[in-house]
């Protein structure tokens, strides 16, 4: 198994281990929208904004991003809490 790294320039907010789910999310982004970081800066800020959303907690970051995979969504959103199509309090 090849080491997953991010660009250079690129802070990873993570553990090392993350950076395995978030090639799968740029992996996704490319099959089903043709979507590609198009720099340094746009996947910071999306990794900025998935620590944001997932409150800096690693396992909600990877819950986030197989939400939006299994969802067929284009963007990362917080975890969506429904248990029977009823929100959960």
């Amino acid at each position: 198994m090849t080491k997953k790294e991010l660009p250079k320039n690129v802070i990873n907010p993570f553990s090392e281990a993350f950076l395995e789910n978030w090639d799968m999310w740029k992996q996704y982004k490319m099959e089903e929208f043709k979507f590609k970081y198009k720099g340094c800066i746009s996947e910071q800020a999306a990794l900025m904004q998935l620590s944001v959303i997932s409150g800096s907690n690693e396992e909600v970051a990877v819950q986030i991003i197989q939400q939006s995979m299994s969802n067929g969504w284009k963007g990362l959103f917080p975890l969506k809490n429904n248990i029977n199509g009823t929100k959960q309090i």
